[in-house]
């Protein structure tokens, strides 16, 4: 079988362009990292026409004002002293300062989430150009200092000071997540190409060809064809994809085949489940306490981020030892050992009026290999952290897969597996992707940390220069619209190229007769991820049954949605706003969202003082919703920030209805100590049923002794009596309580959390034929969905 070289002169056009040859532009490309950020410039030899790039080194400040220049700048923005610091200084402190308050970073994984002033407590909090209320804004600042940065170094070497700019992004990002990196850039202006922003994964394959091209050992492809899969692990991203390279009348072409879905997931999540599984149980058990002793906001924002850089040192002391045992991409004996490694470091973290320590926090190698075994499953790992408000820990061949599946293709496909980004050095990821693809090549980079700017670089010198896109890039999740009885109708397809030919649909209609309104849920990649809710409203009041309904869609060269909807004379043109979240949502928990939003709005605006009053309408929002365990907590928080509120009770009941026994039986206890009532000793007395099942009767005793016509003491007390050598007695307090709960029923007073008692009290009776009369009449909650159904249209061959 015979094969073809690989070479970034085949991926060129066959006739350049002379307008790249006299140097009217810098041809820049900026891989902005979630944790790191590089800048290349690309340009083209006149006489060779060979392209050659450059690795700017960015100045920036150290912890102690020394300036330093480095060709990797941490993407982290710190204020100290009222003196912003950007890159290596920033990082030094990323862990000694408070995490958006005066330190900001992972911002890039936040953009395209409308949570307003999510940064509540920024010192920051200016109104002026370095404003940082939110990732947004972090990424504006963030983009405003890297400019002056490169403006000064091409002004020194004396380049053309007509910057055209190409930016690498992962693949996955969606619309949302793109428009407000664009707008970013704008506003600092850098002005862009509409397909200036380039897939990581495009940009890192460029770069390998190049830098393989450039090595003499250019990649061998087949004469057919050959699938590439790019797996670009970095610090924030698992971002894959798939493209086809094949050659027609030996010129090479590439075109991508498909993108995996938008997935939270890098190296970072493995220091976090450092911290999670291995430092946090060291830190309690050396200071005796437990998680269930702080709130998850505790947790989050205190204890996790100081625990953050001593599990990330560990993460790679561990990587590096074996790698220099590893051979081939197989994990040494070593991997699997009681090796310790510790740090001879001592973790102060204040909480409140204490400080928690950890000496020398340590792993194993055994436990960082079961560790990873959980980001090297094969079989769809997902877990859930046990603290609230934590993203979910995910396999690295979830992504993966999503890609696989998109492109039909099985590993076996797969010719060669091109590994980018820092945290795909780790030998364990290694080793899972050999097994995975065993009959496919690895090819790792010189450098994985540089390949994706210089490919972005070459990517702006191509495009600009050069009028072409080497890998035109493709849509990563279908775009949908629920139709009558809720069924999504795909409006653009999974892996359409982009920009897209503008879609027109004409088989909808409008189903009822004099329809007041119609809604258009579009949603991206499933029913639960809706983006937003196209409304029509006719000007004489209502519509007709059978009228047409029209829309329009497309997908502009930069990724952005574009949405033309009309019915008759009536028309909407809309771009998406931003959704709550990057991830799949229902609808409650986006109104719960929508409230965390205006809750940070309304903390901003205080300059992120307390409020009273938006704590307690956040907490009613959660209450309605039933998000019991951030109820819980909020609720928690006002008791203790506005201590005249003593709902001790109530946050017994929020947590016991989140399943955490142990913290509702805690503040069972305070409720009954500050204010012994009937339903304090009742709750009291429940929580401890199956703990301590003496005081459980004491509590029910004490509880009729205060009110002999409690139902619920007098249903537990009865059942318990009736099992327990008191058969008759226990009957009759049954009898009592069901007589009570029954006439609260017919007299239509029965509470919505006493249906599921009475109901187990009349077929602790043999009632059962009255037990499924008050099943059947037990108020169901309404699901809300975002839209209402009724004013949903109907396709073509739904209508009879």
């Amino acid at each position: 079988m015979s094969s073809i070289d690989l070479t970034i002169d085949r991926l060129l056009p066959s006739k350049l362009s002379e307008n790249v040859f006299n140097q009217q532009f810098t041809f820049v490309g900026i891989d902005f990292g979630t944790s790191t950020t590089v800048v290349s410039v690309a340009t083209m030899s006149p006489e060779t026409k060979k392209i050659d790039t450059e690795v700017l080194w960015i100045p920036q400040k150290a912890a102690d004002g020394t300036e330093i220049k480095s060709g990797i700048l941490p993407s982290v923005i710190a204020c100290v002293d009222k003196n912003i610091l950007v890159g290596s200084g920033a990082a030094d402190l990323k862990f000694n300062l408070k995490r958006n308050r005066d330190v900001w970073y992972s911002f890039k994984m936040e953009l395209g989430a409308d949570l307003g002033a999510t940064f509540s407590e920024s010192v920051l909090n200016t109104g002026d150009e370095w404003n940082i209320l939110n990732a947004k804004d972090a990424t504006r600042v963030f983009f405003k200092y890297l400019k002056l940065k490169i403006d000064a170094i091409v002004e020194k070497k004396g380049w053309s000071k007509k910057i055209q700019y190409a930016i690498s992004i992962p693949a996955s990002f969606e619309a949302n997540q793109r428009k407000d990196l664009i707008d970013c850039l704008f506003e600092n202006g850098m002005q862009i190409n509409s397909q200036s922003l380039i897939d990581e994964p495009n940009a890192a394959f460029i770069s390998y060809v190049w830098e393989s091209t450039q090595n003499k050992k250019p990649v061998q492809i087949p004469d057919y064809n050959s699938n590439i899969l790019v797996f670009d692990f970095g610090a924030g991203t698992c971002d894959i994809s798939i493209l086809e390279v094949g050659a027609v009348k030996n010129e090479i072409y590439s075109k991508n085949l498909s993108i995996s879905k938008f997935e939270k997931l890098g190296g970072d999540d493995v220091d976090r489940m450092i911290a999670f599984e291995i430092l946090m149980p060291q830190l309690f058990k050396q200071n005796k306490v437990s998680l269930k002793d702080f709130r998850s906001k505790v947790i989050n924002k205190e204890i996790l981020p100081k625990l953050l850089k001593s599990a990330e040192i560990l993460k790679i002391q561990v990587c590096k030892g074996v790698s220099i045992l590893s051979y081939n991409y197989t994990l040494p004996e070593e991997a699997e050992s009681d090796l310790l490694i510790d740090l001879d470091v001592e973790i102060e973290i204040p909480v409140g009026d204490k400080t928690l320590k950890l000496k020398k926090p340590s792993i194993t190698y055994y436990q960082f290999n079961e560790l990873m075994k959980k980001f090297t499953s094969e079989d769809g790992f997902r877990f859930t952290p046990e603290v609230n408000g934590q993203d979910d820990f995910i396999s690295i061949f979830k992504p993966i897969e999503s890609a696989l599946e998109k492109a039909n293709l099985e590993t076996a496909d797969i010719d060669n597996v091109l590994l980018i980004g820092g945290s795909s050095k780790n030998p364990y990821i290694q080793f899972a992707l050999k097994k995975y693809f065993e009959k496919s090549d690895l090819l790792v980079p010189s450098d994985t940390q540089i390949q994706v700017s210089r490919g972005a670089a070459i990517h702006s010198l191509v495009l600009n220069g050069l009028k072409k896109n080497i890998i035109k890039p493709i849509t990563s999740e279908p775009i949908l619209v629920i139709t009558k009885d809720e069924i999504p109708k795909v409006l653009i397809p999974a892996s359409s190229e982009i920009p897209t030919e503008i879609a027109h649909f004409d088989d909808l209609y409008i189903e009822n007769e004099n329809q007041s309104q119609l809604e258009l849920p579009i949603c991206i990649g499933s029913s639960n991820k809706l983006l937003f809710n196209v409304k029509i409203t006719p000007d004489n009041g209502v519509f007709n049954k059978g009228d047409r309904v029209n829309i329009s869609v497309e997908i502009s060269a930069d990724k952005i949605l574009y949405i033309k909807a009309s019915v008759g004379n009536q028309q909407v043109i809309v771009t998406p706003v931003n959704p709550f979240s990057n991830k799949e949502l229902t609808t409650e928990e986006r109104m719960i969202l929508e409230a965390e939003k205006r809750y940070n709005d309304q903390i901003a605006s205080l300059k992120g003082g307390e409020s009273e009053n938006a704590l307690k309408k956040l907490y009613d929002v959660y209450c309605e919703k039933e998000s019991e365990f951030k109820a819980a907590e909020t609720l928690e928080e006002i008791n203790e920030k506005f201590p005249w509120n003593k709902d001790y009770n109530q946050i017994g009941l929020h947590y016991n209805a989140a399943g955490q026994d142990e913290l509702a039986i805690k503040f069972y206890e305070k409720a009954y100590e500050y204010d012994p009532k009937p339903y304090s000793a009742f709750n009291l007395g429940v929580s401890l049923k199956y703990v301590d099942e003496e005081r459980y009767v004491e509590c029910m005793e004490e509880v009729l002794k205060m009110d002999g016509n409690y139902a619920h003491a007098l249903f537990e007390l009865g059942r318990y009596k009736k099992y327990h050598n008191e058969p008759e007695e226990g009957k009759i307090m049954i009898e009592k309580s069901f007589e009570i709960w029954k006439e609260r029923y017919q007299s239509g007073n029965l509470q919505k959390n006493e249906y599921s008692w009475l109901i187990s009290c009349a077929s602790e009776m043999g009632k059962h034929s009255f037990a499924n009369e008050v099943a059947n009449a037990k108020p169901n909650r309404q699901i809300e969905k975002g839209y209402n159904a009724a004013n949903l249209a109907s396709n073509i061959n739904d209508i009879n």
